[in-house]
């Protein structure tokens, strides 16, 4: 007993010790610190602030100076601020005193984190200053030195003080004004530093409060300058001249610190207008004097372009003109002429004028706007325009006029212009429902949520926005289960699946015709694909938009979502099955028996070829381990999917040109011209077989259930259950080799070579039928419940039904799911 104690003490302990472990804060506080002091003389009063924060807790901060720790304070808060108030400096002329502050945070778990430096010095040595002038009128300049940071500076003259300034500076010039009698002859500084230390130095100088004089003896005649203007300018002064400076406006252009005073400036560097030159001389005692002249420049013609219309526009009705002109010394006016006719004048912005066309032939004709600035020179922009009032022509050719329509209807409108059309916009009622800007002028309306008579309006526009209409009345009836609701017609017989991208709504399909169709879920044609030979096989399409699709060609093309070749292969074959995917090869085979597996990437790489005795007409179904496809020699193959090496096979009585179909378990489900379908382990043992009355070249499809669905050339649809035990049978009038397929509320839909389009419940029971017409290829259907089939017609046709989409199971339809993967 007590060594089942001690036992489970042990375990506690080792228990308490890895939680511990596992919650060990790891992260460091942070830390920064600000310096400040105040002076209180005869000390300086220094404080450190210090701010802190941490995921947990900050236990104490430590502050030093240099290496040396000046204090140790306890926080124990997450986050917050500190601060430390270091012992009175006293100020001792003489010395300088540095400190160099650190902080270091340390948190509960011992985590620690140093501050960055706070650096201070504290100068306590005397200012040292010059005096500059020589002569003084009304400002004494004052060079300080590097040194202590200064408080003021005061100017003193026979004992009294006669100007002071304050000042921050430690190093530089600064000028004081003074108040200064004429009799000085000596004045002395004094220079305080913040710690009020200071420094003096003094000088003999004379007095000089008479000004100099500035005189601009350029005259300008002219309304305006342009290019290089030089201004002779005189500067006198009893004394001397110290400097003159040169000013545009606010802007200081230069000085000189002798004669000749003269100056010129390029007035190209500057926009046009009205500016004020102005010069001021300085004496050697700073007193000054200026002298101005106002200068208007005009070096530029001035600018015009047109705003509206543009260049190459077309304009009927009234057009509105409008023109930006500007320039520095203002414009004018604006003169506007049509080739070389005037038509207006304007004299203020905005330079808007408005033009009846309707004066004018059609034709071409150019738009000049000339504008002109206040000395008045021109410059002018001319635009091509066209003129037509002439109107365009509009028809809805299809569909008639008082047509019954139902579910996606196509309308074709015919549009022309003696110029060009510009767009055609289709409207249902008051509701737009598209545009076009190029011929042909094609549209698909969903109507399948109308009902009743409506008014079907076209508006062609031309490019001067002259605009026709042309409408008809259409009766809509809403449309029912079984309504033929969408057709695109290919130019050949379409016996493949289609495949539906729902991400980029776009359904794929293959023609007889030798092209793969991309066609908008709305019916709405994006792109056809050619290869050089028939489309038999299905396509298939990745998650990244790739479709993959055999052509009788022989070749495997790989396709970009918006049609674009992405790479081919050749198989060496005619191409009748679809291809299946996983996430990095593409498994394909051709007629003469020939199975590749293909690098998606890098297509050049085949990674096996498995070859079997007979020709291939099913298509391969995929799982994690296994590639199962079935061959006209009677047998099923099961091949290893990295390997391609056979992995077992089946042999049936006749042809397998069914396509297998894989259940939850594993189960292979294939059918064959024996007339049996068989379900068959995935270690190849037969686990039943149900026999019909004819070849069995429908695909099967399972059910959520486990009840596999099946179709024959005895006509009949088969429900079998997962015992091999048959439900029911339907009755067809025809061959069922279309692939039925499972929808949502239990529906199941087939079509029969007999030409309809069946519905049946769970039990089998028929719920509707719809003519589709002859040889049908498999099923599927969308997410609004739309049935798609193809037909030897060369339509592939989209039915009504009100289920919901795909039925939710194994394998619901041929090749398993929407995108015709094949791969489980």
């Amino acid at each position: 007993m007590k060594k089942r104690i001690s036992v489970l003490m042990l375990m506690i302990i080792l228990i308490a010790t890895t939680s511990c472990v596992l919650f060990q804060d790891r992260q460091n506080p942070t830390v920064s610190l600000s310096v400040s002091y105040i002076v209180d003389i005869p000390n300086v009063k220094v404080a450190v602030t210090v701010q802190f924060s941490d995921n947990d807790i900050v236990d104490r901060i430590e502050l030093y100076d240099g290496a040396n720790l000046v204090e140790s304070r306890t926080v124990r808060k997450k986050s917050g601020t500190v601060v430390f108030y270091l012992p009175d400096v006293p100020v001792q002329e003489g010395n300088i005193k540095n400190f160099e502050f650190t902080a270091k945070a340390y948190d509960k778990s011992g985590n620690v984190t140093q501050s960055g430096k706070g650096e201070l010095t504290l100068d306590f040595n005397q200012p040292k200053v010059t005096i500059k002038n020589d002569y003084v009128g009304n400002y004494v300049e004052v060079e300080v030195q590097k040194g202590p940071k200064l408080n003021k500076i005061e100017v003193f003259s026979n004992n009294e003080k006669v100007g002071e300034k304050g000042t921050e500076i430690s190093e530089g010039i600064e000028r004081v004004p003074v108040s200064i009698t004429d009799d000085s002859t000596e004045i002395l500084v004094k220079a305080v530093s913040e710690f009020g230390i200071v420094g003096q130095t003094s000088k003999n100088i004379i007095v000089d409060k008479i000004p100099p004089q500035a005189m601009i003896l350029t005259n300008i005649t002219g309304p305006y300058v342009s290019g290089t203007v030089n201004i002779n300018i005189e500067a006198t002064d009893q004394v001397g001249i110290s400097k003159v400076e040169y000013y545009l406006d606010s802007t200081k252009l230069g000085e000189k610190t002798s004669a000749p005073y003269s100056y010129s400036i390029d007035t190209t560097r500057y926009s046009d207008g009205r500016y004020t030159f102005k010069v001021i001389a300085y004496d050697l005692a700073g007193n000054t004097a200026e002298a101005n002249m106002q200068l208007v420049f005009e070096n530029n013609q001035p600018g015009v372009e047109f705003i509206s219309p543009k260049d190459g526009a077309y304009l009927s009705g009234n057009a509105n003109i409008e023109v930006s002109a500007s320039d520095g010394n203002g414009i004018q006016k604006v003169e506007l002429y049509l080739n070389t006719t005037k038509i207006n004048e304007m004299t203020a912005s905005p330079y808007r004028y408005t033009l009846n066309t309707k004066n004018y032939p059609d034709g071409q004709y150019t738009l000049r706007a000339v504008a002109y600035d206040t000395f008045g020179k021109s410059k002018e922009k001319s635009i091509q325009i066209r003129i037509d009032n002439t109107f365009p022509t509009v028809n809805i050719t299809k569909p008639m006029n008082g047509e019954v329509v139902v579910g996606f209807v196509n309308v074709e409108v015919n549009a022309s212009d003696n110029n060009k059309v510009d767009k055609v916009e289709l409207y249902l009622g008051f509701i737009k429902v598209g545009e076009k800007k190029e011929h042909p002028y094609t549209f698909v309306v969903d109507t399948r949520y109308y009902s009743g008579s409506y008014t079907l309006r076209a508006i062609a526009y031309d490019l001067a926005n002259n605009e026709a209409e042309k409408s008809i009345s259409l009766n809509i009836r809403r449309p029912v289960e079984g309504d033929i609701v969408w057709k695109f017609k290919s130019n050949d017989s379409v016996v493949t699946c289609p495949a539906i991208d729902s991400y980029r709504n776009t359904i794929y399909f293959g023609s007889g015709d030798g092209y793969l169709y991309a066609v908008g879920l709305n019916n709405e044609f994006k792109w056809k694909f050619k290869t050089n030979a028939r489309i038999q096989s299905s396509p298939a399409i990745d998650t990244d938009g790739t479709i993959y699709v055999g052509s009788d060609d022989g070749y495997l093309y790989a396709i970009n979502p918006d049609g674009t070749p992405k790479w081919s292969i050749s198989t060496g074959n005619i191409v009748k099955v679809s291809p299946a995917i996983d996430s990095s090869h593409v498994y394909v085979a051709n007629i003469s028996g020939k199975v590749m597996a293909i690098d998606k990437f890098s297509p050049s790489r085949i990674k096996w070829i498995f070859y079997a005795t007979g020709n291939i007409y099913s298509s391969p179904a995929v799982d994690y381990w296994t590639v199962y496809i079935g061959s006209d020699d009677g047998y099923l193959y099961a091949i290893d999917k990295f390997s391609g090496s056979l992995k077992w096979k089946y042999k049936t009585n006749g042809a397998v040109r069914s396509s297998p179909a894989i259940g939850y378990d594993g189960t292979v489900y294939v059918g064959s011209d024996d007339g049996c379908l068989y379900a068959i382990t995935s270690d190849g043992r037969l686990r039943w077989q149900f026999r019909s009355d004819d070849w069995i070249r429908s695909s099967p499809v399972i059910g959520s259930d486990g009840t596999v669905y099946i179709g024959s050339d005895d006509g009949y649809l088969y429900a079998i259950g997962r015992d091999g035990v048959v439900k029911w049978g339907f009755k067809t009038n025809s061959y069922v080799r279309s692939t039925p397929l499972l929808a949502s509320w239990s529906t199941i839909y087939v079509a029969s070579d007999d030409g309809y389009l069946y519905a049946l419940d769970a039990n089998g029971n028929k719920k509707w039928k719809s003519y589709i017409g002859g040889n049908p290829s498999s099923l599927t259907i969308d997410n609004d419940g739309i049935i798609y089939v193809g037909t030897s017609d060369g339509y592939l046709k989209g039915v009504y039904t009100l289920s919901s989409g795909l039925a939710w199971s194994d394998w619901p339809k041929f090749k398993k799911d929407l995108k015709n993967t094949g791969y489980k």
